[in-house]
C-alpha cells in the first residue's frame, strides 16, 4: 500500500497510528512516546519471526509472538497493526481458517506502520 511516509499532521498518520490516543495513555509525554516508538523500531525481528514460525507450521509460538505484537502494538496506538494482529491471533485460536490472508494483512500492515514510524519520532521531537 503506498501511504505519505512524511505526514505533517495528528490525522495525517492516521489510520496507522493514533497519536493523541498513545500520548494520552502516555500522560501527554512526547519525548517518552518517541522513545518507545524507537525502541519499536529497533526490533526489526519481530515480524520475521513471526513468519518463520507460521512458514515451520509452529502455531503455538507464532501465537506468542503475535500476542506480544498485539500488546506492543496497542499500548503504542498502533491502530491497523493492533486490528491485523487481533485478527490473526483470533483465526489461529480456532480453525485457523483465514490464517494465510490475514498472516498477509498483517505483514502489510507493519509494513505500512514501520514506514511511518521515522517520521513519528521526528513529529514527536518537534
Amino acid at each position: 500500500m503506498l501511504i505519505n511516509q512524511n505526514p505533517t499532521t495528528i490525522q495525517g498518520f492516521l489510520p496507522h497510528v493514533d497519536i493523541e490516543q498513545g500520548l494520552g495513555r502516555l500522560v501527554n509525554n512526547k519525548k517518552l512516546f518517541a522513545r518507545l516508538v524507537g525502541k519499536f523500531l529497533e526490533d526489526t525481528s519481530s515480524m520475521n519471526t513471526i513468519n518463520e514460525l507460521m512458514a515451520a507450521g509452529n502455531i503455538e509460538e507464532a501465537l506468542k509472538a503475535i500476542h506480544a505484537m498485539k500488546g506492543t502494538s496497542g499500548n503504542l496506538s498502533f491502530i491497523k497493526l493492533n486490528e491485523s494482529a487481533i485478527k490473526i491471533e483470533a483465526d489461529l485460536k480456532g480453525d485457523g481458517a483465514n490464517k494465510d490472508a490475514y498472516l498477509a494483512e498483517l505483514n502489510e500492515s507493519y509494513s505500512d506502520t514501520i514506514q511511518l514510524l521515522p517520521a513519528l519520532v521526528v513529529f514527536l521531537n518537534a
